[in-house]
């Protein structure tokens, strides 16, 4: 069966595919809220989406190809404990009007962090759920409310104009219109890495490792109770990892001082346990030396 499910507290639709026979075969796969209503939700609504179904049936092939196909993301931790990659595809069914096949294939990080499929593997398991499109019309109609709501929230006048306000003044550049923006993200925007679905959002800017770095004060070891949103993702350029997370139901930032963590292997198991987390919004209890600096959190040291 095949689960839809929002999480818009980090900006992302799940579709979770799983074995009934055998529930330990699972395949999450995460899309960007604009993904899922641009993309997908957009051609069922249109009817694009039915009619690429209609024709691409209507050659007669015994395996029908695929009409769309998601967002490739990946996993660290899904193959015992290797890197995954794993998409869904959608295309005409033999018993049904739409089929839902979902893969997930062994795979590399790359050096941006994205989980990339190893090239010529096999996929580790396929599957494979058949739907009407009159189920996928119900969703989009649901999926119309959260939208709205969303959506209007996230991109307000209000809210985009308090994100202009804290990158500073307008400066001259000679950057083209279409390459501005990107060199910089204020706190309260995001990036997102489409090749890694487990990567929701994380803000980039406003860390200054650099002078953090030498301002912070030697704490003692403390019990760090949080429940993480986003797994770490590397800032372009910075020898940081940052995630988001809520202390106390309170939105934070988790920044890594990567030059500052020696212990290479506790932060892989502690990276581990983020990424079995996020989804699950379980909270995460480790013990390490943490600098709080407004509603960031700073940490170098593990015990």
């Amino acid at each position: 069966f095949m689960k839809s499910k929002q999480c818009l507290e980090i900006g992302k639709i799940q579709f979770s595919f799983v074995d009934s026979e055998n529930p330990k075969n699972h395949i999450d796969v995460y899309m960007s809220a604009e993904e899922f209503g641009a993309l997908l939700m957009s051609s069922v609504k249109n009817g694009f989406l039915f009619k690429a179904l209609i024709s691409e049936k209507g050659k007669g092939d015994k395996y029908p190809k695929a009409v769309w196909v998601s967002p490739i993301g990946g996993n660290g931790t899904g193959n015992n404990g290797k890197p995954i990659s794993r998409y869904f595809e959608i295309s005409p069914s033999t018993t049904s009007e739409v089929l839902f096949t979902a893969y997930c294939f062994p795979a590399e990080r790359s050096s941006t962090g994205a989980f990339i499929k190893i090239k010529g593997s096999k996929p580790l398991f396929a599957l494979r759920v058949a739907c009407s499109f009159n189920d996928l019309k119900i969703l989009q109609y649901k999926w119309s409310f959260l939208e709205s709501d969303y959506m209007s929230k996230k991109y307000s006048l209000k809210n985009m104009t308090q994100m202009r306000s804290q990158e500073g003044p307008d400066k001259k550049t000679d950057t083209p219109i279409s390459e501005q923006g990107k060199e910089k993200t204020s706190t309260n925007s995001f990036s997102y890495n489409s090749g890694d679905d487990d990567v929701p959002f994380v803000g980039t800017d406003n860390t200054k490792p650099s002078n953090d770095k030498e301002n912070l004060i030697e704490t003692k070891m403390a019990t760090i109770k949080l429940v993480a949103t986003s797994v770490l993702e590397t800032v372009p350029g910075k020898n940081i990892k940052v995630c988001h997370v809520t202390e106390d139901s309170i939105e934070k930032r988790l920044i890594c001082l990567m030059d500052k963590i020696a212990d290479s292997k506790k932060f892989e198991q502690f990276e581990n346990q983020l990424y079995q987390r996020v989804s699950s919004k379980h909270s995460l209890e480790f013990k390490a030396e943490v600098v709080k600096k407004g509603n960031d959190l700073y940490f170098t040291k593990f015990a």
